[in-house]
């Protein structure tokens, strides 16, 4: 069965400042557009999740908000913690845990450096992605968590939003 995993660096935010943790940045009016423009492409291009695991950081969950509109409101989103603070192991473990028979593409919405790390694992290839950069990518497996051990195996479907 073909999986297919979206993994999108969160858009531009605000600095950090002595009021705000960098927990709590919030996207820039760039970084709305960032986070709708990117999620358009996607969805023009057809790659819509069934289930969104996204950092519980202001940011992400701002780059969800600005992308729901495009990737549908059918969707499944959860939040974890540890998409903030996690490497990319943690990142392919949590991806792994997903039902395949229910979810055949997830999105993961975090930050760097972990995002750029999981996609260079998976991949084989070396990426850093930008802000607002998501990266589809596609393997036949029998199970999200066999596919997690498959590193270097997955294909690069797309890329939006970013060089790498």
């Amino acid at each position: 069965m073909e999986l297919r995993l979206i993994l999108f660096r969160h858009a531009q935010a605000e600095d950090e400042s002595p009021r705000t943790s960098d927990h709590q940045r919030c996207l820039t009016v760039h970084g709305k557009q960032q986070a709708s423009n990117t999620a358009r492409q996607l969805a023009e291009a057809g790659y819509l999740p069934s289930l969104v695991l996204v950092s519980d950081a202001a940011r992400t969950l701002g780059t969800w908000e600005h992308a729901q509109g495009w990737l549908g409101d059918r969707a499944e989103v959860r939040s974890h913690h540890e998409i903030y603070t996690d490497d990319a192991r943690s990142l392919a473990a949590l991806v792994g845990a997903q039902d395949m028979a229910t979810h055949k593409t997830v999105a993961l919405i975090g930050h760097n450096p972990h995002i750029s790390a999981l996609a260079s694992v998976l991949t084989g290839m070396d990426f850093r992605f930008a802000k607002g950069q998501a990266l589809v990518l596609e393997l036949k497996s029998n199970s999200w968590a066999e596919a997690m051990y498959d590193t270097g195996e997955w294909r690069v479907a797309a890329d939006f939003g970013g060089k790498h």
